[in-house]
């Protein structure tokens, strides 16, 4: 008997093996054409991405480099393909076409987060939200972030006074000066976690990013059927309650404000009780939109605070300590910084940055736009096609994930002479001017553009100021240890240790 369920078995298994191998769909035969690593008919590639965590963005660099001439590389992650597309005109055919506006698979892990808001929305609901928020990124809407950013950037000028001398990780006073910066800017409330740094909403934004990141590298929490039932699942579930209660209450209470303004005849901009304007955030323009054209309900507004709560945050992190590192361990960078920034802001301490002085620091915006070139914030993103697409001579099927891996295309040496290079240089005007649009996409390209990219620039740009203004950088952390590992953002797996040395006695 037993022998007879063994033959059974094993002929089952020989049956499965000839189907795989031997009996592929229409699908399988034409990713089967694009290059790509030899693979497993059972588990594709997994074997190769089989390492630490903070070593899987390193595997797939590695792997992408032996396919260096082709734009795109296929891989198995057992039955499921992925499609890196490491070429700028590859890019292009994707970016480029207002058709391919669906995210990749990987997405969805955010949904319970933000919902159906600008990152997730596609055509006429995208349109319309687009259309909606646009206005919120207007130069006038910015000079009003732009004194929340000074204040904010002072206040972590003057916190990082107390590493003077020491070697620290900066990673984490950048992340909870870029959080208070978000939530000023995005809710109008101060929740002060750079000075606090017990802030619960920080806390809980910590704990959604780890829940996040677990799923990412967990494979049994990303089978839908299965996760509801893990642990992950009811630390997500906590999270998102605090999260979601906070956003709420912010959003109600506001709303209550306004209409109480209105039935006295007041206008919809905010006064305090001095009759002072008071800076317009993000929210308010979501409510004006609801009260004056009914085009947006209490839950969009929720799922648009949220999007830019997360889009805002972890980005701009990721840029500025990036920024900073490359500043630390490039001295002769740094006194052209130095040189640029006592020329354009004085050399007493600085009180304010005017957005006349952010268009003449052109020096460190080269230098911010470098960083991001070799470190972008945002190191991989998706689209799944809906038609067979034709890429640089390559036939993709529809329903396939295409994979951006901006680190390759930022390096693409048809583009980019001495790609592995830090070199600011390049973004000088005479050597910019005639670069091919989509050679450069830390914001991503086309119509889906990153739609708070100047807002991200001016918060760069002014938190590197008023460091580098009254700081000296230095590192001890060497670029050959480095381990950036890629989650949602590009981070230091291990932080970034800087010491900062004040400039001027006092």
């Amino acid at each position: 008997m037993m022998i007879t369920v063994s033959c059974y078995a094993l002929i089952l298994f020989l049956l499965i093996y000839i189907k795989l191998k031997y009996f592929k769909s229409k699908f399988e035969k034409m990713l089967l054409k694009l290059p790509g690593p030899g693979y497993n008919v059972f588990i594709g590639n997994l074997m190769r991405f089989a390492v630490k965590r903070e070593e899987l963005y390193s595997v797939i660099s590695d792997l992408c480099n032996e396919f260096s001439n082709e734009p795109v590389v296929r891989v198995w992650l057992g039955k499921t393909p992925r499609i890196f597309l490491t070429k700028v005109e590859a890019a292009k055919v994707i970016l480029s076409d207002i058709s391919h506006d669906v995210k990749g698979v990987h997405y969805k892990l955010l949904y319970p987060w933000m919902g159906d808001g600008l990152l997730f929305s596609t055509g006429a609901k995208w349109r319309e939200r687009r259309r909606m928020i646009t206005p919120t990124f207007h130069f006038r809407i910015l000079e009003e972030f732009r004194g929340i950013m000074n204040k904010q950037a002072a206040i972590l000028a003057d916190i990082l006074t107390e590493n003077t001398n020491n070697y620290f990780n900066i990673h984490p006073y950048i992340t909870r000066a870029s959080l208070d910066i978000i939530c000023e800017t995005a809710m109008g409330i101060q929740i002060g976690s750079q000075l606090e740094k017990t802030s619960n909403f920080l806390q809980a934004v910590s704990g959604m990013t780890q829940c996040l990141i677990q799923r990412i590298f967990n494979i049994w929490s990303q089978i839908a059927i299965l996760f509801p039932f893990s642990q992950i699942a009811r630390r997500q579930h906590q999270i998102l309650e605090v999260l979601h209660t906070f956003t709420r209450k912010i959003i109600q209470e506001r709303k209550a404000e306004l209409e109480a303004k209105t039935q006295i005849g007041a206008k919809m901009t905010m006064e305090n009780e001095f009759g002072q304007k008071r800076r317009l955030a993000f929210l308010d323009m979501l409510l004006e939109a609801q009260y004056e054209h009914g085009s947006i309900d209490d839950k969009g507004i929720q799922e648009e605070v949220d999007t830019f709560m997360f889009e805002g945050h972890d980005t701009t992190t990721s840029g500025i300590t990036w920024t900073l590192y490359n500043i630390a361990r490039f001295p002769e960078f740094q006194a052209k910084i130095h040189e640029e920034l006592d020329q354009v802001l004085g050399t007493e301490e600085v009180t304010e940055i005017s957005s006349q002085h952010l268009s003449n620091l052109k020096y460190l915006e080269c230098v911010i736009k470098e960083s991001l070139r070799c470190f972008p914030a945002v190191p991989i993103f998706s689209r799944k096609l809906l038609r067979d697409t034709d890429i640089c001579g390559y036939t993709i099927p529809s329903g396939a994930t295409v994979s951006f891996l901006v680190e390759r295309i930022h390096k693409d040496s048809n583009h980019w002479p001495e790609p592995e290079k830090f070199d600011p240089d390049r973004f000088l005007p005479e050597n910019a001017s005639n670069r091919h649009p989509y050679a450069f996409i830390p914001f991503s390209a086309g119509h889906r553009n990153c739609i708070g990219q100047r807002f991200a620039m001016m918060e760069l740009k002014i938190i590197a100021a008023y460091i580098l203004h009254r700081y000296s950088l230095k590192t001890e952390t060497k670029f050959e240890t480095l381990q950036p590992i890629s989650e949602f953002v590009l981070r230091p797996s291990n932080g970034i240790s800087i010491k900062i040395q004040p400039r001027r006695t006092t």
